[in-house]
């Protein structure tokens, strides 16, 4: 997996400038095979199909000023509405 690219893509699921599905999509051509959302520790752990792991903050310049709570809101309303294209990720692998 190449962190630059899962760490880019971690931040358009913050930012909202990719739609969810290509973000998926893209995961998956990078070799993720799933992930974690931690919101105690506010990043996002990608794990590879070949045993890879990397790990990118669940933080966006932006929204430090907004608290977490705001933070959280973005990330689940960026999600919403996607639940199919995650059973079908975790599925595929």
């Amino acid at each position: 997996m190449n962190a630059t690219a899962i760490a880019q893509l971690a931040q358009s699921t913050i930012d909202g400038s990719m739609p969810f599905p290509e973000i998926i999509k893209r995961l998956m051509q990078e070799g993720a095979e799933s992930y974690r959302l931690d919101n105690r520790a506010l990043r996002f752990t990608f794990y590879g199909a070949a045993g890879g792991v990397v790990v990118a903050p669940l933080c966006h310049e932006r929204q430090k000023s907004l608290g977490a709570v705001a933070l959280l809101k973005s990330v689940h309303q960026q999600g919403r509405g996607h639940v199919n294209a995650l059973v079908a990720f975790h599925r595929s692998r």
